[in-house]
């Protein structure tokens, strides 16, 4: 993520398809705050736990 190229379905369809590879981890920076856009990310993450 980057706060000039946020696609969050891209990134959630990411996870999906990964996730029964291995476990998932998330840890949250910068981008993300800068972004302005980490509330809806989370909240969409959390969907999947």
């Amino acid at each position: 993520m980057d706060r000039r190229k946020y696609n969050e379905e891209n990134a959630l369809s990411f996870i999906d398809k990964i996730n029964s590879i291995a476990p998932i981890y998330y840890v949250n920076g910068n981008h993300e705050g800068w972004s302005g856009k980490f509330e809806s990310l989370e909240k969409s993450l959390k969907k999947k736990e």
